[in-house]
């Protein structure tokens, strides 16, 4: 009898508890339920619609409207902006990319530069056909890393449909739960498509595929893509790679010497020595606009002439150091000297050297190397070095 008590006794508190543990939303309150999480808060997931009674204030209708995609706020930025790839040229390129990945400003917030880039094409075949005209070389280069995701998400997304080599015949079609034979890549005409062509697809879908603007990110569509010409390079029995650093070079200094050029003689001899490091070699040729850190045309072949050093010797590391004469305010030359630094190294960067070789740091008007006093004593003054600091 008194287990039978205990148990009724222990039902009725149970009971009461589950009858209290629920909560109406109303007002600030959020409302609250014993099961299954306790409470269910009025925030929202993105792709993901869900209109649970304890969770809305409202009717469906209204709750839709709150709870709808829209629009960003006016003149906003998307995080991970990666518009770096419209740059001009390398130099702009760089620059962009150093404001992204934190390296340009001392402890500045680093950016992932693979989330949204603006797409101007609409859903349409007109629209695809502009894409395909307009959009041609793929803003990523080819590397092994990239290859190698760019297959594993073509597996994830793509693969069960198209193949695993590219032939059309993946799983999903196989089976015949497929309505339409999806594309072969490995076609004279699919392979002839731009990759404008590609990327339009990816992004709005085709025919009974729908697009993957929403599941992947900037750089992962140009990742597949590459992968996907890399499928085609392979049934044509092409090689597929990337062009190194010192063959891009090669063609920019086209007309140069390589083997007998004074200014890359004179790197290699220091490089070639064992006190190497924390030797200073000047860049005689390196030109900026009066009074600012642009670089102008006429500096491009010195400084090509260093990239290719530099990408000849992979173990190199460098300081590039900016200094200027004493003409001005101490800071404002302090500041301009590390712009200037900066500029060369983004140039560099832009070349294919890695970030990681490179320092850029300026030192104002705090190391001169001749006499102010004169216009050609400031001249000598207002230069741009590079010291080795590891080989």
């Amino acid at each position: 009898m008194k287990k039978f008590t205990q148990h009724t006794l222990l039902a009725a508190v149970l009971g009461l508890f589950l009858l209290s543990g629920c909560g109406q939303p109303g007002g600030e309150f959020p409302g609250y339920e014993f099961m299954p999480d306790m409470a269910h808060g009025t925030a929202y997931e993105a792709n993901y619609y869900d209109y649970y009674f304890y969770n809305t204030f409202g009717s469906e209708e209204e709750y839709r409207k709150y709870a709808g995609p829209r629009l960003p706020v006016t003149g906003t930025m998307p995080r991970g902006y990666a518009g770096v790839v419209n740059a001009k040229n390398p130099e702009d390129k760089a620059k962009a990319m150093s404001l992204l990945d934190g390296t340009i400003t001392p402890n500045a917030l680093k950016i992932p530069v693979n989330g949204s880039v603006p797409f101007y094409y609409g859903n349409s075949d007109a629209e695809r056909e502009r894409a395909a005209a307009e959009i041609v070389a793929n803003p990523y280069p080819i590397t092994e890393k990239g290859l190698k995701t760019g297959k594993e998400l073509y597996d994830i997304n793509c693969g069960i449909c198209h193949g695993k080599k590219g032939e059309g015949n993946g799983s999903i079609y196989e089976s015949g739960a497929y309505p339409a034979a999806p594309a072969n890549f490995l076609q004279e005409d699919i392979k002839a498509k731009t990759n404008g062509s590609y990327y339009h697809t990816i992004m709005h879908g085709k025919g009974v595929m729908g697009g993957y603007s929403d599941k992947l990110s900037y750089e992962e569509r140009w990742q597949v893509i590459h992968y996907i010409r890399s499928m085609q390079a392979k049934a044509d029995k092409r090689e597929y790679k990337a062009v190194s650093a010192v063959e891009r070079l090669q063609n920019d200094l086209a007309g140069v010497n390589l083997e007998n050029d004074e200014f890359l003689n004179q790197i290699r001899t220091v490089v070639g020595r064992r006190a190497g490091v924390g030797q200073t070699l000047a860049l005689k040729n390196v030109f900026f606009e009066t009074g600012r850190s642009d670089l102008r045309v006429d500096s491009q072949r010195e400084l090509n002439k260093l990239a290719f050093a530099l990408a000849e010797n992979k173990d190199l590391t460098i300081e590039v150091a900016g200094h200027t004469d004493n003409v001005g305010h101490p800071n404002d030359n302090l500041t301009l000297s590390k712009n200037r630094a900066r500029t060369v190294r983004n140039y560099l960067v832009g070349k294919g050297i890695s970030s990681n070789r490179l320092r850029a740091k300026g030192y104002g008007e705090a190391k001169p190397v001749a006499p102010n006093e004169t216009d050609a004593g400031r001249a000598q003054n207002r230069r741009t070095e590079f010291t080795i600091l590891g080989q």
